[in-house]
């Protein structure tokens, strides 16, 4: 698989949350995917940017929405339409996997935009998901020291109040178990399946999405007979394990979409 090179012309705007990078080289190779979707944490800057706090904060209807642009470009890009397209899907941390899950819901509301075939696929989920809901202080605290860590404390403490309150009354998960639940489903876009190749990187030094959650998470998917790989990086901090060991994550990033290619030969 050939390095991804960006536009020399920068990011096209989507959205205010999402953002399309066309490559520099845009000959199509038989073995490469042919469009490649990134959903990165807060701080990111890719293809699919990500804001976690509103997705925690936003309603059903309200995420739903702001992924249709999302949608609709992926459709102009041929993802659903009657060639089958090469796809590779790249999840970074909670706020990465809830709009990856916020874009398959929106799609999963509108049949008429469902792909006509079954797009070649694998997903690698980046440090996730975490369990529980002292993760929401980990992410709102996140490199704060001193008084600004303790105001984030007090603040992280009274939104999972709210939060679980909201909850209650809703009926609606909260963040961490829709991501959870949301992750194990084979069939998270209609043409995925139990067969579709999955690939966890996680860390023991990850401080938001804790090795603990992550393990059982890829037990109970092993259980449930998904095709998952995965590998550690000791030492690595959250979503930083491409710049610790860049060399073993790019080659498992390789590994993964060549196991996924000639699955279909």
């Amino acid at each position: 698989m050939s390095s991804f090179i960006p536009s020399s012309s920068g990011p096209e705007r989507i959205s205010h949350i999402s953002h399309y990078v066309a490559p520099k080289d845009a000959k199509d190779r038989p073995a490469d995917p042919q469009l490649i979707l990134v959903f990165g944490w807060p701080a990111a800057q890719v293809i699919i940017q990500s804001d976690m706090v509103s997705g925690m904060l936003g309603s059903r209807e309200t995420n739903i929405h702001r992924q249709l642009p999302i949608l609709k470009r992926l459709a102009h890009l041929g993802l659903l339409g009657e060639t089958p397209l090469r796809l590779l899907i790249h999840v970074f941390s909670g706020g990465g996997a809830g709009q990856f899950l916020w874009l398959a819901l929106a799609l999963e509301d509108r049949p008429s935009m469902r792909a006509h075939t079954q797009p070649l696929t694998c997903l690698i989920i980046d440090s996730a998901p975490a369990f529980h809901h002292a993760d929401m202080q980990r992410v709102l605290t996140f490199s704060l020291t001193g008084f600004k860590r303790l105001v984030a404390v007090a603040v992280a403490a009274s939104l999972h109040v709210g939060l679980k309150m909201g909850s209650i009354i809703s009926g609606r998960p909260l963040i961490h178990e829709f991501i959870r639940e949301g992750l194990s489903n084979p069939k998270i876009f209609p043409w995925m399946d139990s067969a579709t190749p999955r690939l966890y990187l996680y860390s023991d030094a990850d401080q938001l999405s804790l090795i603990r959650d992550v393990k059982a998470h890829i037990e109970a998917a092993k259980q449930k007979g998904l095709n998952v790989q995965e590998v550690y990086f000791p030492g690595s901090p959250h979503v930083q394990h491409s710049r610790t060991y860049p060399d073993r994550y790019w080659s498992a990033v390789h590994s993964i979409w060549d196991d996924t290619f000639r699955s279909k030969l």
